[in-house]
């Protein structure tokens, strides 16, 4: 089974400021165990006139012994600053009911984009700080799917990050 899933429930919104860092990260080490796969370990966004566009191929493996969903709404966006992680993106849900993927078997690899877009425009929303370059992870909310009992299904958000976090990837502007 294929997917391609281009989130476009809202727009990352960066204003594109004069000393912006072009890209000079270290690219990260790929890290395996991460159930979020991308494709390269590092992307340059790129400029279609309005809007900076980086798509972020990636491949879910569902390691879980249940079936699981890929809920949209809550999936952050996060960057390494020193030792730390910290959320720079977060974007609405589009609906009541959230935007998720069909069920996942357990061993299921999905393939799917997640696309993060920025607007040329200043003052602007939502925007991640400065600077735009930097190194990256998303961290996906997952429902496992639960009977606890034969006619009732729920499906539970899986709390771990380590369980719901793609590998680490750079992302810069263009030189």
């Amino acid at each position: 089974m294929s997917w391609t899933i281009l989130h476009t429930c809202g727009l990352l919104i960066l204003a594109a400021a004069s000393g912006c860092a072009t890209g000079t990260e270290p690219t990260p080490i790929r890290d395996e165990s991460a159930p979020f796969q991308t494709s390269a370990l590092r992307y340059i966004f790129a400029d279609d006139g309005t809007l900076w566009v980086a798509d972020i191929p990636l491949t879910y493996l569902n390691t879980r012994s249940s079936a699981v969903r890929i809920d949209y709404c809550g999936t952050a966006v996060e960057r390494r600053e020193g030792g730390t992680w910290k959320s720079v993106l977060s974007y609405p849900c589009p609906t009541a009911s959230g935007a998720t993927t069909d069920s996942i078997a357990p061993g299921a690899q999905v393939p799917f984009v997640y696309s993060i877009r920025s607007a040329h425009a200043p003052n602007t929303y939502p925007r991640i700080p400065s600077p735009l370059a930097g190194v990256y992870r998303i961290v996906f909310v997952i429902r496992e799917r639960r009977m606890p009992s034969p006619d009732l299904i729920v499906w539970e958000a899986v709390p771990s990050i380590d369980a719901r976090r793609s590998n680490e990837f750079a992302l810069a502007l263009p030189p």
